[in-house]
């Protein structure tokens, strides 16, 4: 079971949502689950620290949920993830803010010109811009050398449609060298006011159906999400004198 990180931030009427979610879903396996916050305050070298921190602690099936902001698709290449609340650590194609990093940097497209990615021109050109792309590709780049690192096997991004730009996360899960599972309708939480306990659910379930059911509370959907990686071998589950 999972690691997951969320974000602890308060709403405008209370406690965020996916904050709630995240304790409801460690306290139903609290052995096999945990838990690590990334707030909106922080900014992007301090997310990455508390992501490789926690990427240390990782649970024995290592894998990884991001719980923490939004997420889209416009194409196949072009996908929005945040890595922490508030568009502070955010993956996207191109470089305008609040972008902090594009996840093609380092790729040469087929039919460019010059045959060199954009991260090359920035070494050899020096352009205007280049140091800052650098240096954001270099925080980029060091929660990668974390993930294998820590052998971890599998990230899922609990985070609306970004399953639909297939290639855009395929970029990352290479970078990274794991899977990588994402959703490819919106991801919405709904609180039970009888019972004060959050559901996550995909787009269009109506309550009591799919996905927006009590399973909902302490299990991620199991439905209209894409996997996609470089192949891995499947962790040895490990053995319960190991799970403590």
């Amino acid at each position: 079971m999972p690691l997951v990180f969320y974000d602890p931030s308060p709403s405008r009427v209370g406690p965020a949502f996916n904050s709630l979610w995240t304790a409801q879903f460690v306290k139903a396996d609290p052995q096999n689950r945990k838990s690590a916050p990334i707030s909106n305050t922080l900014g992007a070298e301090q997310v990455r620290n508390a992501i490789v921190t926690g990427l240390a602690n990782v649970t024995n099936d290592r894998e990884v949920i991001f719980a923490v902001g939004h997420g889209g698709a416009l194409s196949l290449s072009e996908g929005t993830i945040e890595l922490a609340p508030g568009h502070t650590f955010e993956l996207a194609r191109g470089w305008n803010p609040p972008i902090y990093v594009d996840p093609f940097y380092d790729f040469v497209f087929p039919g460019d010109p010059t045959g060199k990615s954009m991260k090359q021109t920035d070494q050899i050109v020096n352009p205007a811009g280049a140091a800052r792309r650098l240096a954001h590709w270099a925080v980029y780049t060091s929660i990668g050398t974390a993930m294998k690192a820590n052998k971890i096997y599998k990230v899922t991004f609990l985070t609306c449609r970004v399953g639909n730009a297939l290639d855009f996360i395929k970029k990352i899960s290479l970078d990274w060298n794991t899977l990588v599972k994402a959703y490819t309708r919106y991801v919405w939480y709904r609180l039970d006011g009888k019972t004060n306990h959050v559901v996550a659910y995909l787009d269009g379930d109506a309550v009591g159906s799919g996905t927006n059911v009590t399973q909902g509370e302490t299990q991620l959907p199991q439905v209209d999400f894409v996997t996609v990686g470089p192949p891995l071998a499947q962790p040895t589950p490990a053995t319960p004198a190991a799970r403590h």
